[in-house]
């Protein structure tokens, strides 16, 4: 008896203490996207224990996720003394979101996953002495977190089709370049947001320069079709992150870039603006896209653990997507909202208050009246959850290196982690002015977003 009392007593404190008996240990746990830590993390202290794999050739039987323990919450966290107040909470670690879009690499758009073939150009795994260089140039400048588009149209080989233009699958390499990409994030210690679609998928099926491009309109308005995208294409690549032992570095899914120029016809909600759909596309309605891009986050919840936005095009159609199952929103800022919009507004003066906003989008080199720095520290001053810079292979050395001083002021908040870290670091939260200097307009662009014709 005095045994079993003395056993009951042991218990009844380990599970009090919500962590294993060695308190150095750390629990990861995907389907709640949290993190559970030594509960004295509190405790200031420089060392650091690193708990990423660099080798390229680790397999699955490394992966520092715990798959037996899946009802840890928030609520379970210990605290978090690099918190950054409204930002964007990933395992236990809330932060102002900080990175850049990469978007592509500058070998070709749209072949990142999946190749080229007809052009001669493979995807990340098959090019990742390239790509493995891009991404470490991007950690020492102080990015956190990659905004890196899958299928921005069909013209590279990621995504198969049948003569009808069908979706059968996904090409020979895609997974690969997926996994790869997962790879070299984690061996950065960086954060990818996957965006798997962009208005631009809504061109006309038509030819570029010798490769048939299927258009999504077709295949958004057949049920048959729709549903094949999602089986074939959506479903695997999800259940293709799930399954890497890097999952950890996958951060969020992107739906779709800037689906308002691909959207015609009256908002539904919110009394916004009509949509002014970019004229060399094949538009849905709001209903139609709101339902496609409903049927595609079901599919992503369902195979994936990680959060889920959409890249809204502009505060003009801030409730466009509100009723969709996303999990923070995302708004992206160009001088041609800003005469209307100004970057300096609050977020509650743009009234948006029932999740957390990012700036997904925004040139590295600022406004016409706003430095990258003016601008990067308003929105991390004014309640926006993070800033994510557009783009990373347009950005001139002088714009990734003030890229690398923001981080460098807030580098505990702007960084989530995979190392177990104990911090004395103290938010700085930036007050002071700063002087208005023009900047010079560093990437072609239209009303419509980036036009990759």
């Amino acid at each position: 008896m005095k045994n079993k009392t003395i056993l009951l007593l042991f218990l009844s404190l380990f599970m009090l203490s919500g962590c294993d008996s060695d308190s150095s240990s750390q629990d990861f746990n995907d389907s709640d996207r949290t993190l559970s830590t030594d509960s004295n993390s509190d405790t200031a202290s420089d060392s650091t224990i690193d708990i990423t794999d660099t080798d390229a050739d680790t397999d699955a039987d490394t992966d520092t996720d715990s798959d037996t323990d899946t009802d840890a919450d928030t609520d379970n966290c210990p605290p978090d003394s690099c918190a950054f107040t409204g930002g964007i909470t990933d395992r236990c670690q809330t932060r102002f979101m900080y990175g850049i879009n990469y978007a592509w690499n500058k070998l070709a758009f749209a072949a990142d996953f999946g190749g080229l073939s007809a052009w001669d150009i493979t995807g990340v795994n098959g090019n990742s002495a390239v790509y493995d260089g891009e991404l470490s140039d991007m950690k020492d400048h102080g990015i956190n977190v990659i905004r890196w588009w899958l299928f921005p149209d069909f013209r590279g080989d990621g995504v198969t089709f049948d003569k009808n233009d069908t979706p059968t699958g996904l090409g020979s390499t895609t997974v690969d370049d997926i996994k790869k990409a997962l790879e070299l994030a984690n061996k950065y210690d960086l954060y990818i947001m996957f965006t798997i679609f962009s208005f631009d998928n809504f061109r006309p099926t038509g030819e570029n320069s010798g490769v048939h491009v299927p258009g999504l309109n077709p295949i958004v308005k057949s049920s048959v079709k729709e549903k094949t995208l999602i089986d074939n294409v959506v479903t695997p690549i999800a259940q293709a992150v799930e399954s890497s032992p890097y999952k950890n570095h996958m951060i969020a899914w992107d739906v779709i870039n800037e689906p308002e120029w691909a959207v015609t016809g009256a908002s539904l909600y919110g009394g916004d603006q009509a949509f002014s759909p970019n004229a060399e596309l094949e538009p849905l309605t709001h209903q139609e896209m709101e339902d496609f891009l409903a049927d595609v986050i079901t599919a992503l919840r369902a195979a994936s653990s990680a959060m889920v936005t959409v890249g809204g095009a502009a505060v003009k159609w801030k409730h466009a997507w509100q009723n969709l199952d996303l999990d923070f929103y995302q708004l992206h800022m160009y001088d041609w909202i800003n005469e209307w919009w100004p970057y300096d507004d609050t977020i509650d003066k743009v009234a948006i208050d029932d999740k957390p906003v990012i700036m997904g989008e925004f040139f590295t080199s600022g406004l016409t009246n706003a430095t990258y720095t003016q601008e990067v520290t308003a929105y991390y001053n004014n309640g926006y959850a993070g800033a994510l810079s557009w783009q990373y292979n347009e950005a001139s050395a002088g714009d990734l290196d003030n890229i690398k001083a923001f981080a460098d002021l807030h580098q505990c908040e702007t960084a989530y982690t995979q190392i177990a870290k104990k911090s004395s670091i103290t938010p700085n939260l930036v007050t002071a002015p700063l002087p208005l200097v023009k900047s010079e307009r560093s990437c072609k662009r239209t009303q419509y977003g980036y036009d990759c014709r």
